[in-house]
Protein backbone atom coordinates (compact mmCIF):
# COMPACT_ATOMS: atom_id res chain seq x y z
CA UNK A 1 0.00 0.00 0.00
CA UNK A 2 1.18 3.54 -1.29
CA UNK A 3 2.17 5.99 1.80
CA UNK A 4 -0.83 8.28 1.12
CA UNK A 5 -2.83 5.57 2.33
CA UNK A 6 -1.53 5.50 5.97
CA UNK A 7 -1.38 9.07 6.19
CA UNK A 8 -5.25 9.57 4.92
CA UNK A 9 -6.44 7.53 7.62
CA UNK A 10 -6.53 7.86 11.53
CA UNK A 11 -3.99 4.91 13.45
CA UNK A 12 -6.34 4.08 15.38
CA UNK A 13 -9.11 3.16 12.37
CA UNK A 14 -6.44 1.33 10.93
CA UNK A 15 -5.51 -1.09 14.34
CA UNK A 16 -9.15 -1.12 14.68
CA UNK A 17 -9.90 -2.26 10.91
CA UNK A 18 -7.15 -5.19 11.53
CA UNK A 19 -8.27 -6.06 14.90
CA UNK A 20 -11.45 -6.81 13.50
CA UNK A 21 -10.46 -8.52 10.44
CA UNK A 22 -8.71 -11.05 11.96
CA UNK A 23 -11.12 -11.67 14.41
CA UNK A 24 -13.77 -12.60 11.84
CA UNK A 25 -11.26 -14.59 9.91
CA UNK A 26 -10.47 -16.67 12.80
CA UNK A 27 -14.13 -17.11 13.28
CA UNK A 28 -14.58 -18.40 9.48
CA UNK A 29 -11.42 -20.65 9.82
CA UNK A 30 -12.48 -22.31 13.49
CA UNK A 31 -16.82 -21.82 13.22
CA UNK A 32 -17.69 -21.93 9.65
CA UNK A 33 -15.25 -24.06 8.25
CA UNK A 34 -16.47 -27.31 10.53
CA UNK A 35 -20.23 -26.26 9.49
CA UNK A 36 -19.41 -26.07 6.44
CA UNK A 37 -17.77 -29.63 6.21
CA UNK A 38 -20.78 -30.77 8.69
CA UNK A 39 -23.40 -29.60 6.48
CA UNK A 40 -21.69 -30.96 3.63
CA UNK A 41 -22.00 -34.65 4.88
CA UNK A 42 -25.54 -34.04 6.22
CA UNK A 43 -26.63 -32.95 2.88
CA UNK A 44 -24.94 -36.22 1.29
CA UNK A 45 -26.33 -38.52 3.88
CA UNK A 46 -29.54 -37.11 3.31
CA UNK A 47 -29.63 -37.36 -0.35
CA UNK A 48 -28.35 -40.92 -0.29
CA UNK A 49 -31.29 -41.82 1.51
CA UNK A 50 -34.08 -39.93 0.09
CA UNK A 51 -33.29 -41.49 -3.64
CA UNK A 52 -33.47 -44.86 -1.42
CA UNK A 53 -36.53 -44.21 -0.07
CA UNK A 54 -38.46 -42.06 -2.86
CA UNK A 55 -36.70 -41.61 -6.01
CA UNK A 56 -39.84 -39.11 -6.86
CA UNK A 57 -39.51 -37.05 -3.69
CA UNK A 58 -35.90 -36.31 -4.52
CA UNK A 59 -36.32 -35.33 -7.97
CA UNK A 60 -38.87 -32.95 -6.48
CA UNK A 61 -36.30 -32.02 -4.12
CA UNK A 62 -33.52 -30.94 -6.45
CA UNK A 63 -36.02 -28.64 -8.27
CA UNK A 64 -36.23 -26.76 -5.29
CA UNK A 65 -32.68 -26.86 -4.75
CA UNK A 66 -31.74 -24.24 -7.06
CA UNK A 67 -34.31 -21.73 -5.97
CA UNK A 68 -33.07 -21.87 -2.41
CA UNK A 69 -29.68 -21.25 -3.50
CA UNK A 70 -30.29 -17.76 -5.54
CA UNK A 71 -32.29 -16.76 -2.29
CA UNK A 72 -28.96 -17.80 -0.03
CA UNK A 73 -26.76 -15.78 -2.72
CA UNK A 74 -29.28 -12.39 -2.92
CA UNK A 75 -29.36 -12.71 1.10
CA UNK A 76 -25.45 -13.09 1.33
CA UNK A 77 -24.91 -10.12 -0.93
CA UNK A 78 -27.02 -8.12 1.26
CA UNK A 79 -25.33 -9.51 4.37
CA UNK A 80 -22.08 -8.29 2.88
CA UNK A 81 -23.65 -5.04 1.92
CA UNK A 82 -24.84 -4.36 5.89
CA UNK A 83 -21.41 -5.67 7.41
CA UNK A 84 -19.15 -3.67 5.01
CA UNK A 85 -21.11 -0.47 6.67
CA UNK A 86 -20.96 -1.89 10.12
CA UNK A 87 -17.30 -2.72 9.96
CA UNK A 88 -16.63 1.48 8.76
CA UNK A 89 -18.60 2.95 11.48
CA UNK A 90 -16.76 0.08 14.12
CA UNK A 91 -13.70 1.44 12.66
CA UNK A 92 -14.60 5.04 13.05
CA UNK A 93 -15.93 4.78 16.66
CA UNK A 94 -13.24 2.60 18.14
CA UNK A 95 -9.98 5.07 16.23
CA UNK A 96 -11.79 8.13 17.93
CA UNK A 97 -10.78 7.50 21.36
CA UNK A 98 -7.34 6.14 20.13
CA UNK A 99 -6.47 8.84 18.10
CA UNK A 100 -6.89 11.50 21.26
CA UNK A 101 -5.62 9.96 23.98
CA UNK A 102 -4.22 11.85 26.60
CA UNK A 103 -0.16 11.77 27.50
CA UNK A 104 1.12 9.31 29.27
CA UNK A 105 0.72 8.81 33.55
CA UNK A 106 -2.47 10.93 33.04
CA UNK A 107 -5.99 9.08 32.87
CA UNK A 108 -9.01 10.54 30.53
CA UNK A 109 -12.49 9.91 31.85
CA UNK A 110 -15.43 11.85 29.98
CA UNK A 111 -13.04 14.20 28.01
CA UNK A 112 -11.73 15.51 31.48
CA UNK A 113 -7.71 15.04 32.15
CA UNK A 114 -7.74 14.07 35.95
CA UNK A 115 -4.79 13.14 37.74
CA UNK A 116 -3.85 9.86 38.72
CA UNK A 117 -4.17 8.29 42.15
CA UNK A 118 -1.55 7.27 44.46
CA UNK A 119 -2.11 3.64 45.83
CA UNK A 120 0.15 2.80 48.70
CA UNK A 121 1.40 -0.99 48.67
CA UNK A 122 0.28 -2.50 51.79
CA UNK A 123 3.16 -5.30 52.81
Amino acid sequence: LSLRFFDSRAQGELMSRLTNDMDAINQVLTNYATQLFTGILTLAGILVIIFVLSPWLAVGSMVAFPLMTGLVGIVGRKTRSVFRSYQARLGFTIAFPRDIRPPSGISWTFFQYTRPLLVKNSR
